[in-house]
């Protein structure tokens, strides 16, 4: 699975966009942190392989719904990544730099939401 985290660094938001190989879709996910609960609870959007045929082959709709949560980022730029992170089915965990250059991390480094909605470390 890839996932591009583009979150934290605007207000309360944590997002995370990216490709997940098994279910063969793009996905969208958005936290706000200033939600008491569990994690699951905190999740104000979630597209791509939620329920069935909940499917997207292309990142443009998820680019967009993501933009009001999102930090700084060129959207092309993503969408070219993002594109790559599909054809080479690669595990990959990312963000942008203030200069709009993706910069690789770990999981060990950044905070993802699983297929299930909680938080991993």
């Amino acid at each position: 699975m890839s996932t591009c985290c583009l979150g934290e660094w605007r207000d309360h938001y944590e997002v995370t966009i990216g490709w997940d190989p098994p279910t063969r879709t793009f996905f969208a996910q958005v936290m706000d942190n200033t939600i008491k609960g569990e994690d699951f609870e905190k999740i104000v959007l979630w597209l791509g392989g939620v329920k069935p045929g909940d499917r997207y082959l292309e990142p443009d709709e998820l680019i967009e719904a993501i933009q009001p949560y999102a930090c700084k980022h060129d959207p092309e730029i993503l969408r070219r990544e993002l594109m790559k992170d599909k054809a080479t089915d690669d595990e990959r965990h990312y963000f942008f730099d203030q200069n709009n250059v993706p910069s690789e991390t770990s999981l060990a480094d950044e905070p993802t939401i699983d297929r299930a909605g909680s938080r991993d470390r």
